[in-house]
């Protein structure tokens, strides 16, 4: 086996250590991980085990490696994820587009967290794509549908820069267009529903079917998003982030979950 260069085994180990002090004294996950987490496990519970789950964009591996399922699968190009593996879990290092195109799995996803690239374009193809792997009672938590200002809603990482920079707050914080999709999902109530939570942490959209049929939601989808207006920061948040409009279906956490068990 060829060995990676020494800087690489230091940051791969280093990574290891840290994950396990923090299972182990408790330390603090950043505050967007801990609604995550907690949401993600709150829909675990909804199903009969054994149960799986897939997680589009691990990065750091900070949800990936807190919730509890008999199954995990991480999808990243690039994730910065170092412990070591545990039973049951994968890592794959490829794009969504990529993984999505080996096939469908041997079994449906019970839960999916999309938090990939912050494009509509692409979290879109990610949830359509997604419908392959998944079965009628499959739940999708996504993130980064409510930007916290215009800046964050830009169309990449760098302009999200120059946009806060020349605001006199530089930021890398960066959310992009995915927002975008409450205008899809409003089009297609016929075939599916969805929440936007707020009000606990961070804003993330929980989405689930209203039929069996998922081929027919994923082309249904990828029709509707062909044609989903683009819509301006501005004008999908004349009030703020605080206060969303009628079309992301804004609800508390224990709200959206209780959606969820009565469609069920």
């Amino acid at each position: 086996m060829i060995k990676p260069p020494a800087n690489a085994r230091a940051e791969r180990y280093l990574g290891y250590a840290r994950q396990m002090r923090n299972a182990i004294i408790g330390a603090p996950r950043p505050g967007t991980s801990v609604a995550s987490i907690r949401r993600v496990q709150m829909l675990e519970s909804l199903f009969d085990a054994p149960t799986r789950y897939l997680e589009i964009g691990i990065w750091k591996g900070h949800t990936f490696s807190a919730v509890q399922f008999d199954h995990k699968d991480g999808v990243d190009p690039s994730p910065q994820y170092f412990a070591r593996r545990r039973c049951g879990e994968s890592i794959h290092r490829m794009t969504s587009d990529a993984f999505f195109a080996q096939g469908p799995q041997s079994k449906p996803y019970d839960v999916i967290f999309l938090d990939g690239l912050h494009t509509f374009e692409q979290t879109a193809r990610d949830v359509w794509n997604s419908m392959a792997a998944a079965g009628p009672r499959t739940v999708w938590l996504i993130d980064d549908v409510v930007p916290a200002n215009e800046a964050q809603a830009a169309g990449s990482i760098e302009q999200a820069f120059q946009v806060s920079s020349a605001a006199g707050a530089p930021s890398y914080a960066w959310t992009g267009d995915v927002y975008r999709l409450a205008y899809a999902f409003e089009s297609m109530s016929a075939v599916l529903d969805y929440r936007t939570i707020t009000g606990s942490g961070r804003e993330q959209m929980l989405v689930w079917l209203t039929t069996d049929d998922l081929g027919l939601v994923a082309t249904l989808g990828r029709q509707t998003c062909t044609h989903t207006p683009e819509v301006s920061y501005s004008e999908a948040f004349p009030h703020g982030p605080k206060q969303l409009q009628q079309v992301f279906r804004a609800a508390t956490e224990l709200d959206a979950l209780r959606a969820v068990q009565a469609a069920r």
